[in-house]
């Protein structure tokens, strides 16, 4: 079984579309996804609406809707339920792998139930949770890293479960530029290791 990765994007703390993705709950290959959602063109556009701008965002690459998904979005989209897009312009979703979009509650749910590691992206606050991490506690981190100097680990200058959409390209650039193994501190104390 892969790292099973849910990015989801929010408005205010309320879901309104994800993106499975069967094996992509590793921190330096969620960070890459995540920069891609926050440095593209599509972020700075105009959408009719925030789940027409979410759709965008999280088919950047080859991410696209399931038939049965599809289905359920049309008669939601038809019936005033979800706000208005035009489903069938959603590519089709090739498997798992490529990340399967939800855009209806139940959707949204499955997915969620899936995912081993939870990225958080709401539009409103501009804000992320990144939530693709090991987090060690005082005596993980006593066992696993004690022989290694402070000056070994890299601090971060928020809180990678709170974090503005700036810190968040920031960390993701952080992730990319250093080692595998390197441990991490955060603003609130958190000591955590990469999932690779």
């Amino acid at each position: 079984m892969g790292q099973r990765l849910n990015m989801e994007i929010q408005v205010n703390g309320e879901a309104i579309a994800n993106v499975y993705y069967h094996w992509s709950a590793y921190t330096g290959c969620t960070a890459n996804i995540l920069q891609a959602i926050l440095t593209s063109e599509e972020m700075n556009k105009d959408y009719p609406n925030l789940l027409a701008k979410a759709v965008a965002l999280l088919t950047l690459d080859e991410e696209g809707i399931p038939v049965d998904e599809r289905s359920m979005a049309k008669e939601l989209v038809d019936s005033g339920k979800l706000p208005a897009i035009d489903v069938d312009v959603i590519r089709p979703s090739i498997d798992r792998n490529c990340g399967l979009l939800a855009i209806t509650p139940k959707g949204i749910e499955e997915t969620r139930d899936w995912a081993e590691g939870t990225v958080v992206i709401d539009l409103a606050k501009r804000t992320v949770n990144f939530g693709v991490v090991w987090y060690q506690d005082e005596l993980e981190y006593d066992e696993d890293w004690n022989p290694f100097d402070t000056e070994d680990i890299t601090m971060l200058p928020y809180d990678v479960s709170d974090m503005t959409f700036e810190d968040a390209i920031n960390f993701c650039e952080t992730i990319n530029a250093t080692d595998t193994f390197q441990v991490y501190e955060d603003i609130s104390g958190s000591k955590f290791i990469r999932i690779e």
